[in-house]
């Protein structure tokens, strides 16, 4: 899948079992798949830690001459903004959708999935389905660095010029009112690429505790924007 996705493979290439080396694997006996690994703490990292947790993966695939396989890890920062570890795996194969699940099933200790978590996190399909099937309280906000290079190949040469500044003025805008004016600025292909995904997923000021959080007051703030723009008043 990670070969298709970086283009060293035709997109319509099909899985064959008869590519995989299995050359000194033998039926009846045990190899290496995977470990699943959970701190000790990870219910106090929950429980005490900040509303904001991160997840990604890293491919080790080819990497080194002894790196294969893919790296999960799933933390919560602390007041100093440190990442706390809570689970951290590695499987033989890619990023999927079945690794992510374990990884957050294990991550499910008391505390972790609440009202008002949110995660920080690639755009990755597979890690943001996983989320959502085990995770039922908190949600999901996209990674500006990975929005900004996913978002870039979709744009027309003189979108690539101004929209990705103008979605990371979006992202920290301190209003609804200031979204939507710099929404209304977007090329065609940007707002068909971003218009993909929920704007709680991307600006801050739309994600239930970014407003509060980032921006004090910004609510009312819209609200007054708002009132003041009306011809009615």
């Amino acid at each position: 899948m990670q070969l298709v996705k970086s283009g060293k493979l035709p997109k319509n290439a099909v899985f064959n079992e008869a590519d995989v080396d299995q050359g000194g694997i033998v039926d009846g006996e045990e190899y290496y798949g995977g470990f699943t690994f959970r701190s000790t703490a990870a219910q106090q990292y929950a429980e005490q830690g900040t509303l904001i947790a991160c997840a990604d993966a890293a491919h080790m695939e080819g990497k080194g001459p002894f790196s294969y396989g893919t790296f999960f890890e799933f933390g919560i920062h602390d007041q100093n903004n440190s990442l706390c570890p809570v689970v951290k795996a590695h499987f033989i194969g890619t990023e999927c959708h079945s690794g992510w699940v374990r990884v957050f099933r294990a991550a499910d200790v008391p505390g972790a999935d609440v009202l008002g978590r949110s995660l920080s996190a690639d755009m990755e399909k597979s890690l943001g389905n996983a989320h959502d099937e085990i995770m039922k309280h908190s949600s999901k906000f996209y990674d500006e660095r990975h929005v900004r290079k996913n978002m870039l190949p979709h744009l027309g040469p003189k979108e690539k010029a101004t929209g990705p500044e103008k979605y990371s003025r979006a992202l920290r805008a301190p209003s609804e009112l200031h979204v939507k004016e710099i929404k209304a600025t977007y090329g065609p292909n940007q707002k068909k690429y971003l218009d993909k995904f929920d704007d709680e997923e991307l600006y801050t000021v739309h994600h239930p505790k970014g407003p509060e959080r980032y921006f004090p007051g910004s609510r009312e703030r819209d609200e007054r924007c708002r009132s003041e723009c009306d011809p009615q008043n």
